[in-house]
């Protein structure tokens, strides 16, 4: 059922990324584009809620798989929920204490190594290499699919689609109040 819910709506935001994107590319509409403008603004002025709804899905979806279905976690999703938690733990204490601008810069730069992590490991599991994990034969293998809904979503490509969208409205987010990175993006 969790799954069911949690791999819909990574379905969703796929359908909805490529849709925006098909737009663009066709520029059947432009960011000039009111409708586009305002969901822009929308993302730069909501969108960390957006990204703590994502995040504590992410926190919740983990938990539930580890500690009720009993899936057991390998070396990159241990990775993966470092970053992942973190960040929710850094936005809680954003938001209740309305320190978005600061909070929002340090949860992007602990989004981009989660969101790497969690791309390399649906790239492992889709082409079943596992070179990281489970090397000394204890553990889990991070190849092994504990989830597979649609033909393609599984657990590691859930938290990357929610960690890319989380980037995208980070990003939207930082660059309306002209905030920098130690990168130099934005």
């Amino acid at each position: 059922m969790i799954s069911n819910i949690l791999g819909t709506g990574t379905l969703f935001l796929h359908i909805l990324i490529g849709f925006v994107v098909l737009l663009f590319l066709f520029r059947i509409i432009s960011p000039k584009n009111d409708v586009i403008k305002d969901f822009i603004v929308f993302l730069e002025q909501k969108g960390l809620y957006i990204v703590y709804i994502l995040l504590l899905s992410g926190v919740l979806g983990s938990l539930y798989y580890s500690n009720i279905l009993g899936y057991e976690p390998c070396l990159l999703c241990w990775w993966q929920r470092i970053f992942i938690y973190s960040s929710t733990v850094i936005l809680t204490f954003a938001l209740y204490w309305k320190e978005l601008i600061w909070a929002s810069r340090y949860v992007f730069v602990l989004l981009i190594p989660g969101a790497i992590l969690a791309g390399y490991q649906y790239i492992q599991q889709m082409f079943d290499i596992s070179q990281i994990c489970n090397a000394d034969g204890i553990g889990v293998s991070c190849s092994t699919r504990y989830v597979f809904l649609y033909g393609y979503i599984t657990i590691p490509l859930m938290a990357f689609t929610s960690l890319l969208v989380s980037l995208i409205i980070l990003f939207l987010h930082n660059r309306k109040h002209k905030v920098k990175h130690f990168f130099g993006i934005l």
